[in-house]
């Protein structure tokens, strides 16, 4: 079992209640549940601000109706990395003995106001393992994503529309089973 962080933009989430990008996330956790994984993770949801939604939760094919939509948030607008990250390293410093595994969606439009620097600060922290998956759903590169990602080794994956993202979160999925790592629940 991981903990699995979703990080997900307002813009993402204006949308969520439409099928196609709910499905996205409904898709991730059926192939984790196919392949026989039940994950207890945290979704962050961010703009120029960052809040948890819910935290050490089981994903479950029942996570997007009764957690996603159910969600209420208000928004300021802009986006912050820094905060998301600032967010993340909360909930990471609860759970530094699990592996942790992050996926940020991002439009990819922020400096990096030291997010970069912040996140290789999360995966240090990490004892048993950070995996850090950053998906742009936005046309042009991020530099800042870039930055982020070369930070802790990851690549970007980029101009996702919903139906590459949904195959990308499949794919995750997939990957997931072929890390060995230790679980320790506290």
């Amino acid at each position: 079992m991981f903990k699995i962080k979703l990080c997900l933009p307002k813009l993402f989430m204006n949308k969520i209640c439409t099928y196609k990008h709910s499905k996205i996330v409904h898709s991730f956790i059926q192939q984790r549940w196919e392949t026989g994984y039940r994950d207890k993770g945290t979704i962050i949801f961010y703009d120029n601000t960052a809040k948890i939604i819910a935290e050490n939760i089981s994903f479950n094919l029942d996570t997007v109706p009764t957690v996603l939509y159910p969600a209420n948030v208000s928004w300021g607008g802009g986006t912050s990395f820094i905060n998301a990250i600032r967010c993340v390293y909360e909930v990471v410093q609860r759970n530094n003995l699990k592996s942790i595994i992050l996926i940020f969606l991002t439009d990819g439009e922020d400096e990096d106001n030291g997010a970069s620097e912040l996140l290789a600060e999360v995966e240090a922290f990490c004892s048993n393992g950070f995996y850090f998956y950053p998906c742009n759903f936005n046309k042009c590169n991020s530099a800042t994503l870039n930055s982020m990602a070369r930070k802790v080794g990851a690549t970007v994956k980029n101009n996702s529309d919903a139906n590459n993202l949904e195959a990308h979160f499949v794919r995750i999925a997939e990957r997931l089973t072929n890390i060995s790592f230790a679980q320790v629940d506290l």
